[in-house]
């Protein structure tokens, strides 16, 4: 259930997925994660894409060759991420106030 799988990504010590949400909230609770792109459609990985390029995050990439996991600066990709967010609400405030 989605408690169970909340709790799961807050507590575990790597997150390995091909999932867009798995990936976002691994991201949001600053999880060490490693993504993998799916093999199907272009557009099935377009906003797994988005967010790792928009974050800088493309070195979590899945690869099967690597045996050390990436560091990840998450005080950078939150701060990114805050900008967004406040980009994000303010597009949504004018939209109300319109």
């Amino acid at each position: 259930d989605p408690k169970e799988f909340l709790w799961l990504i807050q507590n575990s010590s790597l997150v390995i997925t091909g999932s867009y949400h798995g990936l976002a909230l691994s991201i949001n609770m600053s999880r060490p994660v490693y993504y993998e792109l799916s093999g199907k459609t272009k557009n099935y990985n377009a906003r797994i894409s988005s967010l790792i390029t928009t974050l800088g995050m493309e070195k979590c990439r899945l690869d099967y060759e690597k045996t050390e996991i990436p560091e990840i600066c998450y005080e950078t990709v939150q701060e990114k991420l805050s900008v967004y967010r406040r980009q994000s609400l303010d597009v949504l405030d004018m939209m109300i106030t319109k």
